[in-house]
């Protein structure tokens, strides 16, 4: 019995530690498919070392006390991982100029190697155990339990984490209790073998692994720890690590909030305490503009509020019988805007917390609603997340657009991270396959050797709207042309957005 706890705890500890690494690697290096394949492939692969160590060394007289070493030493490394990951990662993500794929590779290598190895080591070794313990012909049912205990295992760790663990609790704190469960786990097995001759080490390391996990939880939780020393506030969040900086723009103001969950990247800004509400951003300057020059603006739809500074400065501005909705896939981020950036408790004000794709596809077969101006923010890291820029997307988009409605979208370029070019001419072709008028803007003057800058591009359902006086006066001296269709259109089966990356981090 108790070897089938240790092979259940063990299986799920292996799940609990990838998704809770992840949170680690994340606000550092982002959530991009090029991260998550380095990191699944480097657990794949400590694993299958695991595997083959473990059935090697389980040939070799194979005992209780041999377990538990194997595994207070996966205990250890992930009690230090608790204690120092996020610290490593700062230091090697800003001072480690290198590609994305080998800096995600060196990250999980470091992060997930030694743990795996030793957690892959258990299975094999519990086997080769349990089987000198009972009938070799019964062999075949003890394996084939012990294998369906460990995955139920990696199952369970899995939904634990996903829905309860990474939501209610900090990622060090998650770590240093999986180091306790299976520092305890490890003492069960000494203690059942428990004899005049046992390692008195082994004994006294799983105890102080034990006191160090607690006492650490107990610190980080009295210190109210930050992950960032000049963070505000933050939260983990269930989709991202959400902090209030006001240093990213203290060459400006000292007094300036940030919303970030990148660290290099900033969503949302406002001077504090200023009534208002005003953004930074030039952007959304421009996405007001085309509010004020819009003749019938009733109906408003925002895809990504972080902030809602533009929803605060709208309805501020605005006391017609206006309706402005919000999609917001991380609930979160309304309780945190409502606090830092004063969004209004407005009836005019609506809010829908899911995926914006999901909204999108149900919305657009009900015809329940139609929208004047539709807002797209929204991005993962740096890129538009490829199920929002398919040419499916856009056309769920264009079905919830009154006749002379527009679409601005905000494309946020970043050329030190990836081609910025490119990217701008594959949107630009994706809207130009959907809408009957495409148009680009630039929030000021871009010069050539600018790395870092915003483009608004607008598309029009009427292709009569671009050309009305006020619209074509006031953005004439904003348009940028230097855009492109490209040869390849982005559809639901392919969308290779993660192309456009240089995959060069520089700071």
């Amino acid at each position: 019995m108790l070897l089938k706890l240790i092979t259940f705890i063990c299986g799920a500890s292996v799940m609990i530690l990838e998704l809770a690494g992840m949170r680690i690697i994340t606000p550092f290096l982002g959530s991009s498919f090029i991260v998550w394949t380095c990191t699944i492939g480097i657990i794949m692969i400590s694993l299958s070392i695991g595997y083959y160590l473990g059935g090697k060394f389980s040939d070799k007289n194979p005992t209780e006390i041999k377990l538990s070493f194997f595994i207070t030493l996966a205990a250890l490394y992930i009690l230090i991982i608790g204690a120092v990951g996020f610290k490593f990662l700062e230091c090697i993500s800003s001072d480690l100029g290198s590609n994305l794929y080998f800096i995600s590779i060196f990250s999980a290598l470091i992060i997930f190697t030694v743990p795996s190895i030793f957690l892959g080591m258990v299975s094999p070794y519990v086997i080769k155990i349990a089987l000198d313990k009972n009938n070799t012909s019964d062999s075949g049912n003890i394996i084939g339990q012990l294998y369906a205990i460990s995955t139920i295992g990696s199952i369970f760790g899995t939904f634990l984490s996903g829905f309860f663990l990474i939501i209610f609790f900090g990622v060090d704190t998650i770590l240093f209790a999986l180091s306790s469960i299976l520092a305890f786990a490890s003492l069960l097995l000494v203690i059942n073998k428990f004899n005049k001759r046992i390692n008195l080490i082994l004994l006294t390391a799983q105890f102080l692994i034990l006191a160090f996990s607690f006492f650490f939880i107990y610190i980080y939780k009295l210190n109210n720890k930050q992950l960032f020393d000049n963070a505000v506030y933050s939260k983990t969040t269930p989709y991202q690590y959400v902090w209030i900086s006001k240093t990213f723009y203290s060459a400006i103001n000292s007094n300036i909030l940030c919303l970030t969950s990148y660290k290099w990247w900033c969503h949302s800004t406002k001077v504090e305490n200023d009534i208002n509400n005003e953004s930074l951003f030039n952007y959304v300057q421009l996405f007001y503009k085309f509010y004020e020059l819009k003749n019938k603006k009733n109906n408003i739809l925002m895809l990504g509020g972080a902030g809602c500074t533009l929803a605060s400065k709208i309805l501020s501005k605005s006391y017609n019988n206006i309706n402005f909705d919000i999609v917001e896939i991380d609930k979160d981020t309304k309780d945190i805007a409502t606090k830092y950036f004063n969004i209004p408790d407005d009836k005019r004000l609506h809010f829908y917390f899911e995926d914006a794709r999901t909204f999108l596809n149900r919305e657009s077969k009900k015809h329940n609603k139609t929208y004047d101006i539709i807002y797209f923010d929204i991005f993962k890291e740096d890129l538009i997340p490829f199920n929002l820029l398919t040419q499916e997307s856009f056309t769920n988009i264009k079905n919830l657009m009154n006749n002379n409605a527009i679409l601005c979208i905000n494309i946020a370029i970043n050329k030190k991270k990836f081609d910025g070019i490119e990217y701008l001419n594959q949107i630009y072709t994706q809207l130009k396959s959907v809408f009957p008028e495409v148009r680009c803007y630039s929030e000021y003057k871009i010069e050539p050797n600018q790395q870092i800058y915003n483009i608004v591009i607008c598309a029009f359902k009427n292709s009569t709207d671009i050309n009305s006086l006020e619209i074509k006066q006031t953005m004439e001296e904003n348009e940028y042309k230097d855009v492109n269709i490209t040869n390849k259109l982005f559809t639901d089966k392919y969308a290779p957005i993660e192309k456009f990356e240089i995959y060069n981090i520089q700071h």
